[in-house]
């Protein structure tokens, strides 16, 4: 993921700005929140369905890959 991305990337729970964790191909941290979002393909997915405790992310418990919801398109 490019550093201007990062740059501009915003922790959707608190707006705090996000960080790389060790490799930015791996995820990106909020400082705040303490949680860690994916990054695949360099798209960092910022649903915080898909975010991973950083106590979590130590332990290598890294969860998998966030599939769509089941009610994904469909209004209410």
């Amino acid at each position: 993921m490019p550093d201007t991305q990062l740059d501009i990337l915003l922790c959707p729970r608190c707006r705090q700005n996000l960080l790389t964790v060790l490799d930015p191909q791996t995820g990106v941290i909020c400082p705040r929140c303490r949680l860690i979002y994916p990054v695949l393909d360099d798209v960092p997915i910022l649903a915080e369905d898909a975010a991973i405790a950083a106590g979590a992310w130590l332990m290598g418990i890294r969860g998998s890959t966030p599939e769509p919801s089941p009610n994904a398109g469909e209004k209410r």
